[in-house]
């Protein structure tokens, strides 16, 4: 069985010209597909993925923050806990790896996917990204816990 809503949002990504994705299928036993791409947020290159599978479940990560540094003070997860209490679509956490993630979970089933629904998410998460990503690295960098 394929992985409907890959094919979906890549006949998408066809029909309008999208050509920065990357496609890697992982075989596993709920179909997943991922397509990668970057968003470029203040001159830095935030990678960005989208996974598909036959859950109802459709998930986009952008990796804000590859390392948070140990010295970090709680002022960047004071402003991580604001950022998730103002905005339902997307969420921050901190992944096992120490990266500061923005995650967005879309649920629909692979029959009623809808590409545009991911694309306009994109297009909001980068518009947060461009307000946000300049507080948050300042708050990353600042000395102050």
């Amino acid at each position: 069985m394929q992985n409907q809503k890959a094919i979906k949002f890549r006949e998408f990504l066809t029909v309008n010209q999208i050509t920065c994705f990357a496609e890697q299928e992982t075989g596993n036993e709920i179909n997943t597909v991922v397509f990668r791409a970057s968003l470029d947020i203040s001159g830095q290159q935030l990678p960005m993925m989208i996974m598909t599978d036959d859950s109802i479940y459709t998930l986009i990560q952008v990796r804000v923050v590859a390392a948070i540094p140990e010295k970090t003070g709680q002022s960047l997860l004071n402003h991580v806990n604001e950022l998730n209490k103002t905005y339902k679509l997307f969420k921050y956490f901190i992944s096992a790896e120490n990266e500061l993630i923005l995650a967005c979970c879309l649920p629909s089933t692979p029959g009623r996917f809808e590409p545009e629904l991911i694309s306009l998410s994109i297009d909001m998460l980068l518009q947060h990204l461009q307000e946000e990503y300049p507080v948050v690295m300042r708050k990353l960098w600042a000395t102050e816990g």
